[in-house]
């Protein structure tokens, strides 16, 4: 069973907000060996709307970052995560993931879907070559956080220290 902090799942789906309609990308943290998910790590977002050259390049450019980030809270790079209005829920076929991911032994995707208004969207997600159902799974645990040494907070601090701050604006989008 695969468990989720709500405050990763949060994180997610405000940078996906954030930046639309621009896809959001970034990193899931956590630890394997407990199938847990605590943080998420957002890196990148498409450059321009209706153009997905870009779609995976921060993933790829930032996944040593994030490791490195990791291993200061004593976690791995479990996954990573990426946003899309695309609809079509138990399918990749419209969101192809490229063949570098397979070579990065990260096995966990979380979909955020940003259907209409952030009251209507929701979160997918896929281990391997299955999608996982919620409940049967994975699970959200009570409260925000899975562990209160682990937050997203000191996460993100520790990412600004060392690359910057993420880049959560929809500046560059280009009206259609």
């Amino acid at each position: 069973m695969l468990t989720i902090s709500r405050e990763a799942k949060i994180k997610a789906g405000r940078h996906a907000w954030n930046v639309y309609p621009l896809e959001a990308f970034g990193f899931l943290l956590g630890r394997e060996s407990e199938s847990t998910v605590y943080a998420t790590l957002p890196c990148s977002k498409t450059r321009r709307w209706h153009e997905f050259d870009d779609r995976w390049a921060g993933i790829e450019e930032n996944i040593e970052k994030a490791r490195a980030v990791a291993r200061l809270f004593d976690m791995d790079v479990a996954g990573f995560y990426a946003s899309t209005d695309d609809f079509y829920p138990d399918s990749l076929d419209h969101f192809p993931v490229p063949s570098f991911i397979a070579s990065t032994s990260m096995e966990l995707f979380m979909l955020y879907r940003t259907i209409c208004c952030p009251g209507h969207s929701w979160a997918s997600f896929k281990y391997g070559n299955r999608w996982l159902k919620y409940k049967e799974d994975y699970v959200f645990p009570r409260g925000r956080r899975t562990s209160d040494a682990i937050s997203q907070k000191r996460i993100l601090t520790e990412w600004r220290k060392a690359f910057g701050a993420p880049d959560y604006s929809n500046s560059s989008a280009e009206n259609s």
